[in-house]
């Protein structure tokens, strides 16, 4: 089972664009949605939306971080996937979860995409990278990554105090500790320029 994380704060449009993409999950999963409190009709959509795979909290919290913890303390898949407000998938994933059943951490890449939803023609990251890159780039695109659930215990959640780059914190802890990293050439999901 994977659950699918997404963070959100007044963008009802992008968490739509998220909850269509999730038709290309086959596997058994469930949808996580934190939401910081939004005021332009998310509570009410997710009112309406709610489901035996949707659970939510409205609330507010110490910013995405923060709501991403959250979040994640509610999991219960054994793998945990951070699809926030606004990135989609673009194809089935299911397969990499079992070729790489090993693995405390699968990571993808994502295509990017004007704000207008057109493609930039770009991916993030653009080549295969290996530990070496963790001190000169972040070359890891966050809603193309599946953690196992149990890293949360193991290394501890993110860093909430870090507003841009509590990502970037916690896979150079993850690689620090020599967690299992598998990097996968697959385009998984799309992410759009603007926001946060």
């Amino acid at each position: 089972m994977i659950s699918v994380i997404t963070v959100v704060l007044n963008n009802l449009d992008g968490l739509r664009k998220t909850a269509d993409s999730l038709k290309f999950i086959k596997c058994d999963h469930e949808w996580i949605v934190i939401d910081g409190g939004s005021t332009d009709g998310t509570v009410d959509w997710l009112v309406w939306k709610n489901g035996d795979r949707l659970r939510w909290i409205s609330e507010a919290d110490a910013g995405i971080y923060d709501a991403m913890n959250k979040g994640w303390s509610l999991a219960v898949g054994e793998w945990v996937c951070f699809l926030n407000g606004g990135d989609y998938l673009i194809k089935c994933f299911d397969h990499l979860l079992s070729e790489h059943s090993e693995a405390d951490m699968i990571t993808g890449r994502v295509a990017i995409y004007h704000a207008d939803g057109r493609p930039t023609g770009g991916l993030c990251p653009k080549l295969h990278w290996d530990r070496s890159d963790f001190i000169t780039r972040c070359p890891i695109a966050h809603p193309a990554t599946f953690l196992r659930r149990n890293l949360f215990y193991r290394f501890g959640p993110y860093e909430k105090n870090y507003f841009w780059v509590g990502d970037f914190e916690y896979w150079v802890r993850l690689h620090s500790q020599r967690a299992t990293i598998v990097f996968v050439e697959d385009v998984i999901s799309g992410f759009q320029l603007g926001g946060i």
